[in-house]
């Protein structure tokens, strides 16, 4: 295709069909060499036979039409155009990437382990204070209430025993009809938490992770780091019979965290 601009000169060379060609421009001197007028219409393929030889990247005009996506150029020169564009912003090679990463993995890691050492620090304080008090109140406690204690604690370790109620709620068991059964979907995040204590995970973080989960407390309140411990500590968990558990505890009881 060719037009007379004002100056006299053809302002667009080539040809649009489509899925075969493309509109572009060859410079003024090569396009009168096969067309001998300003005027015509000739497809890539016919110009190059009519040249006598494929095109080359200097046979285009820098126009903005022979850059475009999928244009004349694109079509011709995939791979020039793309090692062009390669060179033109720099090459980002695999060390310097693996370099990168691993400075951006240290910096994280650096960071959870500040924020997990200043939690073990306040759950250690919070365990400290609550055992000073437990030591300053059995001090001044009367023989009398110290008796008391004594009777109600081997109650309590009676009801344990024979798996009746002896408090309102204790995670990983419901009452029903006033003994205490496994709520087997609480039983398979205990056995979470063991697994991942064994494995030295700390205890906030196995709280943070059961937090972001959406898993509460029996009573809805969010998990520490001190409430996992005790959970996972209390005895009466291991004396529920594995043999009632439903078929999907029994195959990966303990695996995987459940709502």
């Amino acid at each position: 295709m060719s037009r007379f601009p004002k100056r006299g000169r053809p302002s667009r060379v080539g040809l649009k069909t489509p899925g075969v060609n493309m509109h572009y421009m060859l410079k003024t001197k090569l396009w009168l060499e096969i067309n001998n007028e300003y005027k015509g219409l000739l497809c890539l393929i016919c110009a190059q036979i009519r040249l006598g030889r494929k095109f080359v990247p200097t046979d285009f005009k820098a126009v903005p039409l022979n850059f475009k996506r999928n244009g004349a150029l694109a079509t011709l020169f995939p791979d020039e155009i793309t090692a062009h564009m390669v060179a033109f912003v720099g090459e980002e090679t695999i060390d310097e990437q693996n370099v990168h990463y691993k400075a951006m993995q240290s910096m994280y890691t650096d960071s959870l382990q500040k924020e997990l050492s200043e939690q073990d620090k306040i759950v250690a304080m919070t365990l400290e204070a609550e055992e000073s008090a437990r030591k300053v109140l059995s001090k001044n406690k009367p023989k009398k209430k110290t008796n008391t204690s004594k009777s109600t604690k081997k109650a309590m370790s009676a009801l344990k025993k024979n798996k009746k109620a002896y408090t309102g709620a204790v995670y990983g068991w419901d009452v029903k009809q006033g003994a205490l059964v496994p709520n087997w979907k609480e039983q398979n995040n205990i056995d979470w938490m063991k697994f991942q204590i064994k494995y030295d995970v700390a205890g906030a973080v196995v709280a943070k992770t059961l937090n972001e989960n959406g898993l509460t407390g029996k009573k809805g309140g969010k998990w520490t780091s001190t409430s996992v411990l005790r959970t996972i500590r209390n005895e009466l968990h291991s004396t529920r019979n594995d043999d009632e558990a439903p078929r999907w505890f029994k195959k990966r009881g303990g695996k995987s965290l459940k709502n």
